[in-house]
């Protein structure tokens, strides 16, 4: 489809030229259908020009002898990302987007969120129901009974309203964090165990000289011996 018209160029709707290339020869050979055909190559010269001031040196190379709908073209090629990978990509992100224990869950809703608007951008929208499930099955186990209690109510609320109902019930959920620094602040000791060892080495001596000197006292002491007589001098 080409333009058909000059009014769209005189009212700055350029960007035509980017959907749909320019025709090379006239609708018809009146002057009128020549006319307009001028004007829509001037028009899209004037595209090619601004696109092309705003690139980088070397794609100006790249894109040096071709139109403005041409250099969409091959920019899409070389830039864009197909969209059923990037719905994958985006889809397999929202899934294995997970909670950990005791981190802000305003964070990780606005996360979520990200992905839910990225997946609406894409062409893909999530219910209202829908991405309140995503949000509700990345939570940790602290949040069990927020979770009980918003299935047993059968609550039907919107994204929004859900981060707020999160965010208060976060107020109330003990974190285990808390008493782990309790306890670091406390200050647990490891036991000395080279002081025991010197005790018990220390207690073994004592046993040990007790026992032999219980042994010493059963000893029988060696008698001197007697004295003789000198037969010489009496």
């Amino acid at each position: 489809m080409a333009p058909q018209s000059e009014n769209s160029s005189q009212d700055g709707e350029k960007a035509i030229y980017l959907r749909w290339p320019v025709p090379t020869e006239p609708e018809s050979n009146t002057t009128v259908a020549r006319k307009a055909l001028e004007k829509h190559n001037e028009d899209a010269v004037e595209v090619a020009c601004l696109m092309q001031a705003t690139m980088s040196p070397d794609l100006q190379k790249n894109m040096e002898h071709k139109d403005a709908y041409d250099m969409i073209q091959q920019l899409k090629g070389m830039f864009e990302k197909q969209p059923r990978q990037e719905r994958f990509d985006t889809m397999k992100q929202l899934v294995s987007c997970k909670m950990l224990e005791g981190s802000c869950v305003s964070t990780h809703v606005l996360k979520i969120k990200g992905y839910i608007n990225h997946m609406n951008k894409l062409g893909y929208p999530l219910q209202d129901e829908m991405a309140a499930n995503f949000i509700l099955n990345s939570l940790p186990s602290s949040y069990d009974q927020f979770i009980m209690n918003y299935n047993m109510n059968a609550w039907v609320i919107i994204v929004p309203e859900l981060h707020g109902m999160l965010k208060t019930a976060e107020m109330n959920i003990p974190h285990k964090t808390n008493r782990v620094l309790m306890v670091k602040s406390g200050g647990v000791k490891k036991p000395n165990n080279k002081k025991r060892d010197h005790k018990r080495k220390g207690k073994r001596k004592v046993v040990v000289a007790a026992r032999n000197a219980t042994n010493n006292k059963h000893v029988a002491k060696p008698q001197a011996p007697k004295e003789r007589q000198c037969f010489e001098c009496n």
